[in-house]
């Protein structure tokens, strides 16, 4: 009795098949299973429909890298194929030579095996997978949107006055920045999108680099402060892939290194080129010899065992405790590199950790303006000019006494706002991107009123910058603020006692509303 279709309505229908075709792709014949696989009643119907393998492939990429050879594309691959009624079957492809010919046309056989089913249940936990990690970014994107709204509420109060007082060249400013930050929102809604699609991979040539950039500036939302990020590019990369795969991939393995360095440490993500020869096919037992582009992700934590090791590919396999862990990440990060023809390797890092090998196929040419997912998010950072609060017209009546703030805050647009409507007020603004830099300032000499910090910052946040000024007995009063309200914000730990908080977005005056009461109790 033949092997069922898994998904066939009738109880006939087989699940493997063979056909024969010259090297070109050119069809010379084939078995009626193969043809009832793809809806056809009999090969003798299809052959009256496609004259060339190309014509039964459903991937596009697929269909113009078979010039490149029928082994290519099939020999040990899953590859999704065209049936009668227009859908997709996913088959698992097999490729032996039949006859050689010096011409190069050769005679090959193609044997098939529908795994239809099991691709449709790798999706369904892919996209499980997805929003999995997409409710861990919540946090991360209600704060970068709190800042966006925060940037467009107080450049547009700004406007106002501009509008009102006649400065024109200011107020086309504002209208300027009010744009930026409809594009940042924008650009993230994409992103959040190209994350969760359920629809196939579309691969394609893409800049590698500038998907992985992106990706890195969402983990450094997602991840504590305590693993320090670091990018190392050696080169512009092209690869073919699809880029909300990229991400999730890089994502599930980013995730992956945080549970396992709970006290903190290094991720190191790196792109190179890299060549698999036979000597590494030899030694190793898989690939295919050529050349690759490489995403290299190495972290410093517990590391693996080897018999951890040897069945992290399995799914449902997870040595998290009950609740933490559903034993998907990995799985799916081993069946997107198989759909983009390419491989993982997993090894132990060098000192301790764990190290990720991706290897992906180059795109044939560079990809001309490919856009990443996150396009436009941060490719042309804004420059604030910081107007000196002695320029006419820039300067309002101070709502309370002139002082120096030290202002710390890493989103750009955002930290030249606040500093503006602060000199507007009166006041002496000093600009920090995070809390190191403010470090720094202060032991240069610098003594300000009062300090205002972002929370949630790269390197050194708020609130650690709080710790350390505190512990110094002579430290100025400071006042945080986060685009997350405070359950969120302070996920270490309660709101530190006695230091105000202003939630993200706020206006103009309730900022400097809650810069007076600050001081007031200070």
């Amino acid at each position: 009795m033949k092997p069922q279709h898994p998904l066939a309505s009738e109880p006939d229908v087989p699940i493997r098949g063979a056909l024969h075709c010259m090297s070109d792709g050119s069809l010379v014949g084939g078995d009626d299973d193969l043809a009832r696989m793809l809806g056809y009643e009999s090969w003798d119907e299809l052959s009256k429909r496609a004259a060339n393998l190309r014509d039964l492939l459903a991937d596009p990429l697929d269909r113009q890298q078979l010039s490149e050879g029928v082994h290519r594309v099939l020999a040990g691959d899953e590859t999704r194929w065209v049936r009668k009624n227009g859908t997709s079957a996913w088959f698992l492809s097999a490729v032996k030579l039949l006859e050689w010919s010096a011409t190069g046309e050769d005679l090959l056989e193609v044997s098939v095996e529908d795994v239809t089913e099991r691709q449709n249940m790798e999706d369904q936990l892919r996209q499980g997978q997805k929003m999995e990690l997409l409710g861990q970014l919540t946090g991360g994107v209600i704060h970068d949107f709190n800042n966006i709204l925060a940037t467009i509420l107080t450049h547009s109060e700004l406007l106002e006055q501009g509008v009102a007082e006649g400065r024109t060249e200011e107020a086309l400013a504002d209208i300027d920045q009010l744009r930026r930050a409809a594009e940042r929102g924008s650009s993230m809604i994409r992103h959040l999108l190209v994350f969760s699609r359920p629809e196939d991979l579309e691969r394609h040539p893409i800049a590698l680099n500038d998907v992985v950039r992106d990706t890195v500036r969402l983990l450094r939302r997602l991840l504590p402060q305590t693993i320090e990020i670091e990018l190392r590019e050696d080169d512009e990369l092209h690869a073919v892939a699809d880029p909300g795969a990229m991400e999730q991939i890089i994502m599930n393995l980013a995730t992956n290194a945080r549970d396992a360095m709970p006290r903190g440490g290094r991720l190191t993500i790196e792109l190179r080129r890299t060549t698999l020869d036979r000597r590494h096919l030899n030694q190793h037992g898989w690939g295919q010899p050529g050349e690759y582009v490489s995403i290299i992700v190495t972290d410093t934590g517990t590391g693996m065992a080897p018999e951890v090791m040897a069945r992290v590919f399995e799914p449902f396999f997870t040595t998290k405790e009950r609740g933490r862990g559903t034993g998907l990440g990995l799985p799916m990060v081993y069946g997107l590199m198989k759909q983009h023809r390419g491989f993982v390797e997993i090894t132990p890092a060098e000192g301790g950790g764990t190290q990720v090998c991706l290897y992906l196929r180059p795109a044939p040419e560079r990809p001309a303006d490919t856009p990443s997912a996150m396009a436009g998010s941060d490719a042309e950072p804004f420059t604030a000019r910081a107007p000196s609060p002695r320029v006419a017209g820039d300067t309002a009546a101070p709502t309370s006494e002139s002082l120096q703030i030290l202002l710390v805050e890493d989103d750009e647009a955002l930290r030249a706002v606040m500093a503006r409507s602060l000199r507007r007020a009166g006041h002496d603004v000093l600009t920090a991107s995070d809390g190191h830099q403010a470090l720094d300032l202060l032991d240069a000499g610098e003594r300000p009123a009062l300090i205002i910090a972002d929370v949630i910052m790269p390197g050194m946040g708020g609130v650690e910058l709080q710790k350390i000024l505190s512990s110094s007995g002579t430290a100025p009063p400071i006042l945080l603020t986060s685009g997350l309200d405070a359950s969120r914000a302070f996920q270490g730990g309660p709101l530190p006692e006695g230091v105000p908080f202003l939630q993200k977005p706020w206006t103009i005056d309730e900022l400097l509303a809650r810069v007076e009461s600050t001081l007031e109790g200070a």
